[in-house]
């Protein structure tokens, strides 16, 4: 069943794409704070209906971004398990070919 796996993804890519997907995270979330804050503050200087829609419609929305971000932030630390289990393995395979006899002739 497994006899056709190939793995085309070092370690190194994996952990080094999770970097960058919690670098895009972290700016993200940085991103809607600061849009969170002005959204905030809209509410000294914008008053009457067309604010209150605006406002109610982002707060409808932040239920989904903050999904988004929650999912994100799960992809990300799947890659770095996915980078520590392959790193496993291949560490294992490394002790049990360095216990193989060397002097057999196959």
């Amino acid at each position: 069943m497994g006899d056709n796996i190939i793995i085309k993804v070092s370690t190194q890519e994996l952990q080094a794409a999770s970097g960058q997907v919690g670098s895009s995270l972290s700016e993200m979330r940085n991103s809607f704070s600061a849009i969170e804050q002005a959204v905030n503050h809209s509410e000294g200087y914008w008053q009457g209906e067309a604010a209150q829609h605006h406002r109610k419609i982002y707060r409808e929305l932040q239920g989904t971004v903050t999904e988004i971000l929650n999912r994100v932030q799960e992809h990300m630390e799947d890659l770095q398990s996915i980078a520590r289990n392959y790193e496993t393995g291949e560490a294992e395979v490394r002790e049990l070919a360095a216990d193989l006899p060397s002097d057999v002739i196959v």
